[in-house]
């Protein structure tokens, strides 16, 4: 299955960039996601836990930073994960585009998703539902994450 998302993140270009592929920064954002070691120089061990229909799921796997071109903000990740219960498996690869926009930067997110198992036999509309909704919740959560902290004071004054 292929999926293609765009969203917008309201900080400059460079940021987004760095903090997409700071993998133990960012993969909180994504809901149900969590690094559980480094493996290499851009390789990681995580666990990810998601919802698909009537069904929860955890996988255990790695995340690779297979491509990464700092001066066109472009990379290519490799995902590969097993169910911890269950026989099935998922194999992505997700190719981050980003650009600068007037007041924000576009992030274009191009996916390869092979799936085997229980997620498989749900169908590809409930599937792109389910990648949806992480990727619009990933991108308030990358958002909040980089948002600039309100420089005004909270509370009352005292003096």
């Amino acid at each position: 299955m292929r999926f293609h998302h765009e969203f917008d993140v309201g900080v400059a270009l460079d940021t987004v960039y760095d903090a997409l592929l700071d993998i133990e920064r960012v993969a909180p954002c994504l809901p149900g996601a969590e690094v559980l070691a480094r493996t290499g120089a851009d390789a990681f061990s995580v666990a990810v836990k998601v919802r698909v229909g009537a069904a929860s799921l955890q996988y255990r796997g790695d995340v690779q930073v297979l491509e990464r071109d700092d001066q066109a903000r472009r990379a290519v990740l490799s995902i590969k994960a097993r169910e911890t219960r269950g026989q099935g498996a998922a194999e992505a690869t997700a190719e981050m585009r980003l650009a600068a926009g007037d007041a924000a930067t576009r992030v274009g997110l191009d996916t390869e998703v092979n799936l085997t198992g229980k997620a498989a036999t749900m169908g590809q509309g409930i599937i792109a539902a389910v990648s949806e909704r992480l990727v619009g919740q990933f991108a308030q959560n990358l958002s909040s994450m980089l948002a600039p902290a309100d420089p005004r004071p909270r509370g009352p004054m005292v003096g």
